[in-house]
């Protein structure tokens, strides 16, 4: 099985709390689901929190997406002007 499927695989499975099982020594089990149902979402500044860190992480993901992207950028423009 491709990696990237196992890995879909066992975290949509623990998402619904299904899984239970080894893979290469590793436990998998329900522990996902059980953190998720402790997580009190009714109460409105819990899920304030959590959709400030929600999109704090996307925030992040983006400047490290941008800070690559330009560096990959400035340096295939160096070695253009610069060839060994």
């Amino acid at each position: 099985m491709n990696a990237g499927i196992q890995n879909l695989v066992i975290s949509l499975g623990l998402m619904q709390g299904l899984l239970s099982f080894r893979i290469r020594g590793h436990l998998y089990s329900t522990l996902c689901c059980t953190v998720a149902r402790k997580i009190p979402f009714d109460d409105p500044q819990v899920l304030n929190y959590v959709r400030i860190g929600y999109v704090s992480a996307q925030v992040i993901a983006l400047a490290i997406y941008y800070y690559i992207s330009t560096s990959v950028r400035f340096l295939s423009r160096l070695a253009t002007l610069n060839p060994l």
